[in-house]
């Protein structure tokens, strides 16, 4: 009898300690999920912070970045946040190389940079290939003709 009572009394803690397992196991995947999504939202809100930075940076020359491209023929990738990093640096003057951009989309053949911006309302387009100087003197001068 005394066994009975045994087996049942560690039945019944088996049954607890499951059931509480699994109750466990839920709220360790609920804060993990919320642990995600705050991830993602802190890295969210840190990409509209670099945002506004750089518009507020861009409000002192009156220049902002619109777009830029990098590369030759058919292949061309997105450098429009590099380009706006290089443009809002103390010395704001780097050239058209995949070392000053962190990307080659061509390995071994010239490449073009492509950017477009605005001065004073008004959309411009500067183009320079590979090697070629690109400052916000530059941009603004190119933008006066």
């Amino acid at each position: 009898m005394v066994v009975v009572f045994i087996f049942a009394v560690a039945a019944a803690v088996i049954v607890f300690l499951v059931s509480h397992a699994r109750s466990l196991g839920a709220r360790i995947d609920q804060v993990t999920l919320e642990s995600e999504q705050a991830k993602a939202q802190a890295g969210l809100l840190q990409t509209q912070l670099d945002q506004l930075s750089l518009a507020a940076k861009a409000n002192t020359t009156g220049l902002l970045i619109v777009s830029a491209v990098y590369g030759s023929g058919g292949t061309f990738r997105d450098v429009t946040d590099r380009v706006n990093t290089l443009l809002h640096e103390s010395d704001a003057e780097f050239y058209s190389k995949p070392e000053w951009l962190h990307d080659d989309p061509t390995p071994g053949y010239n490449k073009e940079l492509v950017i477009v911006y605005k001065y004073q309302g008004q959309r411009h387009i500067f183009m320079t290939g590979e090697g070629g100087k690109v400052s916000v003197t530059t941009l603004l001068d190119e933008a006066k003709k």
